[in-house]
């Protein structure tokens, strides 16, 4: 076993299958406004020329024998943990894609094959191989060329990837100040939750404050993006190279991934 910190453009070319015996995509909305909080606090960092690292926790692998096809074969490995933040990253790439490039055209290509699919010659797979339960869902999300953006989850009601995708979605089709708006008014409600700490004017004045220094830092860089709000070059470095995660790598003769499965998510919300 081995343990190093990663980023996701050190394992876009790996395939990463998610074992059967793992509960299906279960985040719902409060997890995705977070998520969206800590990835779009990044992004407005680095626009306003600073850096800022999102870490996502531990991620857990097995290595698995080379998936091969096409006589050529790619790493493999099983995921033990971390099968919502990965599929949520797929989610996110595939809702900037839509937003922003037409479909089948080169830029719309780059994204796929650099965050969602393997070419391994002519063809191309998913990287992520989720489970049967959600499959066709998270397969219409990879697609270019759907006819119903934004309105997954009205033909995968059972699926929460598709409800996922329709929230990004909608993100995305946002300006940039309202997107910075989604942040701060996430950040309000956190200050909000905290145990009594401050009182409601601290909070309010604090938040206010908060706001205030974002949109001002925010204003000296111009230049927003047509269609939505993301300078899409900036968001596309924090996806592949600002978020973190401590990579955990198992041997493939180790027999530990079930217990480790259940030890991570004995209890809260599966991760």
């Amino acid at each position: 076993m081995r343990a190093d910190v990663n980023t996701i453009d050190n394992i876009k070319t790996h395939l990463i299958d998610i074992p059967q015996f793992q509960r299906s995509y279960k985040w719902g909305i409060e997890n995705w406004r977070r998520f969206w909080f800590d990835i779009g606090s990044s992004y407005f960092e680095r626009i306003t020329g600073k850096q800022r690292t999102v870490f996502i926790g531990a991620i857990v692998r097995q290595k698995l024998n080379p998936f091969k096809k096409n006589e050529r074969e790619v790493e493999h490995y099983g995921l033990i943990d971390g099968q919502q933040r990965l599929i949520t990253l797929s989610v996110i790439a595939a809702a900037v894609r839509d937003r922003y490039y037409s479909p089948n055209s080169d830029d719309s290509g780059f994204w796929t094959l650099d965050f969602l699919k393997l070419r391994i010659g002519r063809d191309s797979i998913p990287r992520l191989v989720v489970q049967k339960r959600d499959y066709n869902a998270y397969i219409n999300v990879l697609d270019e060329n759907k006819e119903f953006k934004g309105k997954l989850g009205e033909l995968f009601p059972e699926s929460n990837i598709a409800g996922a995708y329709d929230f990004f979605y909608d993100i995305f089709g946002k300006n940039e100040a309202s997107l910075l708006e989604s942040i701060t008014d996430y950040e309000n409600k956190l200050l909000e939750e905290e145990d009594n700490k401050n009182d409601e004017s601290e909070v309010l004045d604090k938040s206010d404050k908060i706001k205030e220094e974002n949109v001002i830092t925010t204003s000296k860089n111009s230049g927003i993006v047509k269609k939505g709000g993301l300078k899409i070059n900036e968001f596309y470095n924090v996806l592949l190279s600002d978020v973190k995660f401590v990579d955990i790598v198992l041997d493939q003769n180790e027999d530990l991934s079930s217990e480790i499965f259940e030890s991570l998510n004995s209890t809260g919300t599966p991760l």
